[in-house]
């Protein structure tokens, strides 16, 4: 008599933050004498990948300026989870017509290169946010749009976030 091989099913959940890889080896044995025991246990690996969802908003202060006045931007980065994001990092190209002044966040560092101010924020656990303060002055009258983005090494769960957020400023 010729037995039809049963399927065992297992399953397993990863704990949120986890990632990097699980190993399930499975092993059957028997008490008859088995003349092949090299194909007697299997094993799947699978890799967990941590996800991160990071959005970011952007306002203006005050809206409008007048020309050669102080205008400041203000960013909110937050992480939607579900897992922490990983060596986040926020990019602000300031527009020409404005001269940067500085640029601070409540958490991590920020820089800029002739303009370009990039805000390495570090982790941000999920459900948490970090706020970015950039000031500038309008160096004459126009209307500018600014970009920002938010991006880290963690897999993005929602592929819609980050974008890059555009925030009109005008100058009268």
């Amino acid at each position: 008599m010729t037995l039809a091989p049963e399927l065992v099913h297992t399953a397993a959940q990863a704990t949120a933050g986890a990632s990097g890889c699980l190993s399930n080896t499975a092993t059957v044995a028997s008490t008859t004498s088995d003349p092949s025991s090299a194909n007697n246990s299997d094993t799947a690996t699978t890799t967990v990948s941590a996800s991160a969802d990071l959005s970011i908003a952007k306002s203006d202060a005050p809206d409008p300026v007048n020309a050669g006045a102080a205008l400041t931007y203000t960013l909110a980065v937050t992480n939607l989870g579900p897992d922490n994001a990983a060596s986040v990092m926020v990019t602000d190209g300031l527009p020409a017509g404005l001269s940067f002044v500085s640029a601070t966040a409540t958490q991590g560092t920020c820089t800029n290169s002739g303009g370009a101010v990039s805000c390495a924020l570090g982790s941000l656990a999920s459900n948490a946010f970090a706020a970015i303060t950039i000031q500038a002055t309008t160096t004459g009258a126009g209307l500018w749009t600014n970009f920002a983005t938010a991006a880290c090494s963690t897999l993005a769960w929602n592929s819609g976030n980050p974008s890059p957020v555009r925030f009109p400023s005008f100058v009268v």
